[in-house]
């Protein structure tokens, strides 16, 4: 399973890496995997996506994604990153003044 979730991500290859020689965007990814790799219920994803490039973006969006689905999770992600605007159905905007 978690060969599969590196995999997922793009983090194969750094399987073996320790978490100090990571980059931002690796340690995120990470991260996520740590938050899945169990089939929790509920997904509450902060940020997900801030330290991530586009492609690593999608990558992550779709894992959380394909993963809620597969478990019947509940998927919550708070985020300001306009790149998920069109990936979710369900939005729910704050505006703080």
């Amino acid at each position: 399973v978690i060969h599969e979730l590196l995999d997922q991500v793009g983090l194969l290859q750094r399987k073996k890496s320790r978490i100090h020689e990571l980059s931002e965007g690796e340690k995120q990814r990470i991260s996520i995997i740590r938050a899945v790799i169990n089939s929790p219920s509920i997904i509450l994803a902060d940020e997900p996506t801030s330290a991530l490039d586009d492609f690593s973006c999608n990558k992550v969006i779709s894992l959380l994604k394909n993963l809620s689905k597969e478990n019947n999770a509940i998927l919550i992600i708070v985020t300001h990153d306009q790149r998920l605007k069109d990936k979710f159905n369900q939005q729910m905007g704050l505006d703080v003044n």
